[in-house]
Parts: C-alpha cells; sequence; structure tokens
C-alpha cells in the first residue's frame, strides 16, 4: 500500500513540475526563441551582465580564475561579493557543461528547470500542508511559477531560486512549530541564502513574519505574555537555527557585505525612509491581466498576477463560516503586512537592503502570490460553504475594483503605465468566467478540470502579454561573435602570456561592459552591483563615462591613459572586401606598474576637470612637461557651430559637463560622432586626430544651444605623450608570474624618493612583500595603488584575501560544528526516551 501511494506520489510531483513548462514551452516556440528559433534572452540585464558572468564561472572551474580577485572586475577588485550576489545557483552548473558558444541556449533550458521547480515546490508544500489527493493542488502550483512576477522578472535569473524555496521555507517553519523538527528549516534557509543573498535577506523577513503568524496560529491564548510563554521553546529553536542557517553563509556574506559597502548602495538617502505611499487606486489593475512588459520592466506595480480564480477565491476565504476570526485576522494582517511593503516607501526600503531600487521594484511580490495561491486552495478546499451569492458579490467587488484601477491610472495616476483596453475586457472576462465555473464546478469533477483549463489559459495569456514587448536578440550573432571573438584572442594568449588589459571598441552583445567576462580578457569596463564606487569616481574625474553608480565605461579613455592603465592590445573592427574584419592591435608595451616620483602621491583630482587631472598626472611623472592636454582655438561659426584650431599634433577631445548628452548629437566636419557607448552625462568624446594648424567644424544638433568655451575642446599633444612614454617605458615593472590573485615582478629603481604606481585599485586587503618584507601599500592618484621603494633592484610580491573571509570562514566553521552537535545531542535524546 505505501509503494503504491508513494508511486501515485511520485507521479504527481513528476506533473507538477511538467505543468507549467506545457504552457511555457509553445509560448517560446510561438516567439521563436532558442532553442525553437533564433531569438535568445539575452535583453536587459541577463545580456549586459549575467551571461557574461556565466562565461566567467566556466573559466572558473575549468581556466584557472580566482573566486578571491579578478581583473576582469573593472580594473581589478574582489571576485567574492560579485559571486554571492550572482553565480551561487546550483542552476548555474548547468553552464560547466555546456560550450561558450551556447551559453545563451543553455539559460532558457535554465529558465525552464527554475519555473518547472516553482511548480514542483509549490506543489509539494500544498500536499504536505494539505495531504488531500486533489488535482487541484497541480493547477494552484502552476499559477505560482507562472505568476505575474516570475514573467517580468526572469530576466534576473539569479532571484528565481528565492521563489523556489519560499514554499519549502514556508513548510519548514510550520513543521518546525509542529513537529520540532529544525534541520530542514535551518538547511533551507542556508539555501536561500547561498543562491541569492539579496533575496536570501527578504526571505528572513517573511521567515520572521511567516513564523508569528504559524505559531499564533498554533496557540490557544489571547494575550502576549501567554504567547510568549507558550511558544518560547519555539522562538529558541527559530532564532538558533536562523542564525545558524545564516551563519553557515559566513564564507560568503562577510565578503559580500564588505564589497557592497565600496559600492554606491552604500550611500544613504534620508527621502527613501519616508512612509510615504507609491501608488494609489491604480494598483487594483493588477488584479487583472498584467499590462507590464519589457518596455515597463522598470518601473511598474507589484507584479503578483495569480489568475482570477486564485483572486475570488482567496477573497472568499475572508467569507468562511467555517473559518475563526483569529485566522481570518492572523491571515489578513500577514497579507497587509506584505502589501505595506509594496505601499510605503520606508518599508519598500527596508525590506530592499536600506537601499532604493534602480529599476525593477517590488522585487518580494511573489510573497504575495504565495500567500494569495495559499488561501485561495484553503477556500476550494472549503468550497461546498462558498454560496453563489458569495461568488457572486465577490466577482462584482473584484470587477469594481479593476475598473476603479483603470479609471485612476488614466485620470489621476502618478505611475506610468501603458495600459490597454483589451486586456481590461479580458480580465472582466476570466472574472465572470473563472466565478461561474467556481459555483458550478463544486461537485463534478468534469467541470472542475474545465476551470484548471480555463485558468490555465489565463496564465498562458498573461505570460504571453508579458513577453510581448521583449526586444529578443539574436542567436545567430551571439554564436557568431563567440567564434570570432575567440579566434581573434586565443593566439593572442598564447603570444603574449603577461598580465594586461584589452580595450575593446567593438560594440559587442553587452555593448562591451563586461565583454572582459564573456570572452575572457581584463579590461576597464564594468557592470555590475558590486562595482566600486571610489574606483568608479577617480576614473570619472578622469573623464571616463560612467552611466550610473553601477557602470563604468572606456569611453572617454585616452591614449595617455591606456599606457598609464596597461592598455597594451585594442580590439577593432575594419571593412574588408565589404565584410566586417575583429582583429587586435598592439598599441604599446604597456606594464601594471611604473616607477613614478613621489610627489606623483600628492596629486587630487578635482570633479569635472578631466583635462586638468591629466595634465597633473603628466606634470608630476616628467619634469620639463606642463600640459599633456592643450587647449584647441575656438571659434563660433553661427549658433551650435564650431571651428577649431589644433596648436599641436593629436587627438581632439570635446568635453561638455553639464549638457544632457543623450539629446545630443555631435557631428565634425558633417560625420556623426558615435561612441561605443551611448553617453548620457559626460565623458571625454573623441574627435579625431588633427595635425598642428588643422581645423575642423563640430556641430551640435539639439533643441537647446550648446555653449563652448576655451576649455571645452582640447588635444592630447603627441610629443608629450611619446616624452612621457619613454620616461615610464625606461621604469616599468616586470612581472614574472602572477595569477588573479597573486603576482610576483621585479623592478629597478635608479634613485631614491620614488614610488611603485600600480594600475590596480587600492584594496587594503592587498598583502604586499618588497624583497620579502611586508610593506603597507598606500592610496596614489585617488584610488590606485603606490608601493614605496627605495633605490636598487626590488622583488615585489602581492597576494590578495577578500575583506571579510577569514572572519566569514570562521562563522561558517562555528555554525556547523553548531549545527553538527545540536543534530548529535537531539539524536542523543530521543534515543534516551
Amino acid at each position: 500500500m505505501f509503494l503504491t501511494k508513494l508511486k501515485q506520489w511520485n507521479k504527481k510531483q513528476l506533473v507538477s513540475f511538467l505543468m507549467p513548462l506545457l504552457i511555457v514551452v509553445p509560448i517560446f516556440m510561438s516567439k521563436g526563441i532558442v532553442p525553437f528559433g533564433d531569438a535568445n534572452l539575452l535583453v536587459s540585464d541577463l545580456g549586459t551582465q549575467y551571461v557574461p558572468f556565466f562565461a566567467q564561472l566556466k573559466s572558473l572551474f575549468f581556466g584557472g580564475g580566482s573566486w578571491f580577485y579578478s581583473f576582469s572586475s573593472g580594473m581589478g577588485d574582489s571576485f567574492l561579493p560579485l559571486a554571492a550576489y550572482y553565480l551561487m545557483s546550483p542552476f548555474n552548473l548547468i553552464f560547466l557543461f555546456v560550450s561558450q558558444t551556447y551559453l545563451s541556449t543553455a539559460v532558457t533550458y535554465v529558465l525552464f528547470l527554475k519555473i518547472a521547480c516553482m511548480s514542483g515546490s509549490m506543489y509539494y508544500y500544498l500536499q504536505k500542508t494539505y495531504p488531500k489527493n486533489d488535482m487541484a493542488q497541480l493547477f494552484f502550483a502552476m499559477t505560482y511559477a507562472l505568476s505575474g512576477y516570475v514573467g517580468i522578472y526572469m530576466y534576473n535569473i539569479m532571484w528565481m531560486d528565492a521563489l523556489i524555496f519560499l514554499p519549502l521555507l514556508a513548510l519548514a517553519i510550520q513543521r518546525l512549530v509542529d513537529e520540532g523538527k529544525s534541520l530542514f528549516y535551518c538547511l533551507i534557509l542556508c539555501m536561500t541564502i547561498f543562491t541569492n543573498y539579496y533575496l536570501g535577506y527578504m526571505t528572513c523577513i517573511f521567515a520572521l513574519l511567516y513564523f508569528i503568524y504559524w505559531t499564533i496560529l498554533r496557540s490557544d491564548v489571547s494575550s502576549l505574555n501567554g504567547y510568549l510563554s507558550a511558544t518560547k521553546l519555539h522562538w529558541r529553536k527559530f532564532i538558533g537555527y536562523s542564525l545558524i542557517g545564516a551563519g553557515l553563509n559566513g564564507v560568503l556574506l562577510a565578503p559580500a557585505v564588505f564589497g557592497m559597502l565600496k559600492t554606491g548602495k552604500s550611500v544613504i538617502d534620508w527621502h527613501i525612509f519616508l512612509p510615504t505611499p507609491l501608488f494609489g487606486f491604480e494598483f487594483f489593475t493588477q488584479f487583472g491581466l498584467d499590462h507590464t512588459n519589457f518596455q515597463t520592466r522598470l518601473e511598474h506595480l507589484p507584479s503578483f498576477f495569480v489568475g482570477s480564480a486564485v483572486l475570488i477565491l482567496a477573497l472568499s476565504f475572508f467569507f468562511l463560516k467555517s473559518v475563526s476570526s483569529k485566522i481570518k485576522w492572523c491571515n489578513g494582517i500577514l497579507v497587509g503586512t506584505i502589501f505595506l511593503s509594496f505601499w510605503l516607501q520606508l518599508f519598500n526600503t527596508i525590506w530592499h537592503m536600506f537601499q532604493e531600487t534602480a529599476g525593477f521594484p517590488y522585487r518580494n511580490s511573489y510573497m504575495l502570490s504565495f500567500l494569495l495561491i495559499k488561501l485561495a486552495y484553503e477556500s476550494w478546499l472549503k468550497r461546498e460553504e462558498l454560496s453563489n451569492g458569495l461568488i457572486g458579490k465577490v466577482c462584482f467587488v473584484l470587477i469594481s475594483l479593476i475598473g476603479v484601477g483603470y479609471l485612476y491610472s488614466h485620470f489621476a495616476s502618478a505611475v506610468e503605465q501603458q495600459l490597454d483596453n483589451h486586456l481590461f475586457w479580458l480580465s472582466i472576462l476570466f472574472v465572470v468566467s473563472n466565478g461561474l465555473l467556481i459555483m458550478w464546478s463544486r461537485t463534478s469533477k468534469l467541470k472542475q478540470l474545465l476551470l484548471c483549463l480555463v485558468i490555465a489559459l489565463e496564465m498562458g495569456l498573461n505570460f504571453n502579454q508579458m513577453l510581448k514587448a521583449t526586444p529578443f536578440e539574436s542567436e545567430t550573432r551571439f554564436r557568431e561573435d563567440m567564434l570570432e571573438f575567440s579566434n581573434v584572442l586565443e593566439p593572442l594568449y598564447e603570444k603574449d602570456e603577461d598580465l594586461y588589459r584589452v580595450d575593446n571598441a567593438v560594440r559587442g552583445i553587452d555593448n562591451g561592459y563586461n565583454s572582459s567576462f564573456l570572452y575572457n580578457y581584463h579590461s576597464t569596463p564594468y557592470y555590475s552591483s558590486t562595482l566600486n564606487n571610489s574606483l568608479r569616481k577617480t576614473l570619472e574625474n578622469l573623464g571616463l563615462n560612467s552611466k550610473n553608480e553601477r557602470r563604468i565605461s572606456s569611453v572617454g579613455q585616452t591614449e595617455f591613459l591606456d599606457y598609464l592603465f596597461n592598455v597594451r592590445y585594442k580590439i577593432e573592427a575594419s571593412k574588408t572586401a565589404g565584410a566586417t574584419v575583429v582583429k587586435i592591435n598592439e598599441t604599446a608595451q604597456t606594464s601594471m606598474g611604473y616607477v613614478v616620483p613621489k610627489e606623483l602621491t600628492k596629486v587630487h583630482f578635482v570633479e569635472k576637470d578631466p583635462f586638468g587631472n591629466q595634465n597633473k598626472i603628466a606634470k608630476n611623472l616628467v619634469e620639463d612637461v606642463q600640459k599633456i592636454v592643450v587647449p584647441a582655438e575656438l571659434r563660433q561659426e553661427k549658433r551650435n557651430s564650431y571651428q577649431y584650431t589644433a596648436k599641436v599634433d593629436g587627438m581632439a577631445y570635446l568635453y561638455l559637463p553639464n549638457n544632457q548628452m543623450e539629446k545630443v548629437k555631435v557631428y565634425v566636419d558633417n560625420q556623426l560622432i558615435t561612441p561605443k557607448v551611448e553617453i548620457r552625462n559626460q565623458a571625454l568624446l573623441s574627435l579625431g586626430d588633427l595635425k598642428k594648424g588643422e581645423s575642423a567644424t563640430i556641430s551640435f544638433k539639439s533643441d537647446e544651444e550648446i555653449i563652448l568655451d576655451s576649455t571645452s575642446i582640447q588635444i592630447l599633444d603627441t610629443t608629450v605623450l611619446n616624452q612621457v612614454k619613454e620616461e615610464l617605458s625606461e621604469n616599468r615593472l616586470k612581472i614574472s608570474e602572477w595569477k588573479d590573485s597573486h603576482i610576483k615582478a621585479t623592478v629597478d629603481v635608479k634613485t631614491d624618493d620614488k614610488v611603485l604606481f600600480m594600475s590596480i585599485p587600492y584594496d587594503q586587503n592587498w598583502v604586499v612583500k618588497v624583497d620579502g618584507r611586508k610593506v603597507a601599500p598606500s592610496r596614489i592618484l585617488d584610488d590606485f595603488m603606490g608601493i614605496p621603494l627605495t633605490k636598487g633592484s626590488h622583488q615585489v610580491e602581492l597576494s590578495f584575501i577578500p575583506q571579510g573571509f577569514l572572519l566569514g570562514a570562521v562563522i561558517s566553521l562555528a555554525s556547523l560544528i553548531g549545527l553538527g552537535t545540536l543534530e548529535i545531542l537531539k539524536k542523543r535524546s530521543k534515543a534516551k526516551k
């Protein structure tokens, strides 16, 4: 009998995994998404960040990279914070067994697996919480896997694991309270945090709320003191095993915390702690089919849609006579608390790690989906109590609320929405259809099946609607780019095994921000939530483009900075016989470090003065150099048109710090200037080479007048540049052995009072040894590493251990020992009994 039941359960569990795929796969097929066509999902952050990071994960396992440090993270940074945020999902192991050219195809399969597991975990929760052989459990689980949250947030693929673990965590809390089983809870919480600590943090808040909710339900007391007395043992277990579950991740969490403190997200704005409402009655539009799509993914209302049948049943729950007031109040308060996390800015800020989100708001809205499905299923189990009159009234209220939401959105809403009236009428149709089917299907299994099919249709239409505006990328282009760049770079790696940087001047699948991860080289550009903000500001002050606190581009990096920052090669595209050919050109024999005058340690940069800042560097590098960039002669010809004349040979650069460059088009001699990354705020814009005495005309297409002054256009003096290069080349660091987190090198110092400038971002966690003796590095040029040296030949060695790693390792080990000890004591206690 037991084996028969187990086999039946296994079959249903398998079906629960497959059901959402029966809807999602045809949708992907209809849109031609790989493996069913040439479109892929490398849009938004999935293309610009995650897939390049998955490529780096392969390199860590098979290419000898370091988990501690990476020179592909911009100019170099601790890698563990990035790994903790993006790469710890066990599903990512799939990418290890896929070639680089098929990473984008693997993304689709990983997404399918995650959606299947969401449904499977929700079914497991329902089956274990409400042990009844009910086909409806499969469809309720499916609505969770195809919720509005999944439809719009699936591009943030690393967040999807949290949806898999949430039902299991709720079940684990129930078992902890009801059966005293705490190990399951501890391990589920540990895995939730491990896969993504950001949503893991939110899950910890939910776990606390759900624990309070469940203990109140299970305790028969009417006062706070009585509750605390009755549940103190549960509280001890919950707090203890929560700390252990989080502590097991200490080796990841500690470096991640220290890493995040270096980002722009560490800046706190008091405005985001005000209890101001984030939306009004337009929220009720979310009770119908969700209008959110790719175009509105960054700013939208909470996405929690789980189908009108679930909403009807969830609202009906509060009118069931057999359900006590206590249970109704507990569920209402829990749902209301989650709603407040969306509605009020203060609570929304707390839930989002005390930061305002940069797009993709309300990142915990899937929790509301889970709770609504839970309430709906409890109503379904008591469907005999749901009178036709009650269902009719609930449907009327629901339709009215959707109508109010649409009217408010049209006439009073401050939240921009792309409303579609067709979705309004479809939403009404589904509310009516599902309401009628709920009335008719109380005892008829055939009608229940019809209801389930309508639910599946509605969820499929909603999922399709959320995908329809997505500008999918070309799979053919991705594979061709991977092959082309691999063919170009692999010979370079064989020829030159030194530590150097490469500048990618070709617009790639990710606009060049994270090409270094994707194609396995080192570079300046970087786009990540873990970007070192101090480095970003330093590079911005030198003229590099930074769209926001998460991005730095090489656009604006002059040839002088290329040499200083060890950019030895450039990837460029040229047209040959009508075809575009990608090739690598060597710029100069650069180095990761140069011996420079001690005076350079006193140089500090001024905001919005890249020309002046670069002149400061050159002046302190070479004695008889005053300027490396020289203003051009400027003459206005007409409105938004100027002629400029070079006083020296060199590359001309434009700098307009006070203009919104995304609204300006720049032409030089009627040729549009198009950098590889769109400049939206400020950066040095390369205008082309000029000989001394040559002139060019610059014109602007803009609604506003663009005013240039005598310093707006300056020329990088080729003669001075060569003089600086010659000075630096005579004092180069020579690397004999290196890995990302360890460098051995030699350097000759001809005079005293010198400093070894290294184009490695300053980080106190670099352990520096000169001739075997530990030396404390200092900051130089605001955010780079300077090593004091005396006259003579020196052996220099650098090793990196992430801040917090050792502390985190101790916490993880202590937590593991604590967990093992508790489990042994529990087994001994049971054995004695």
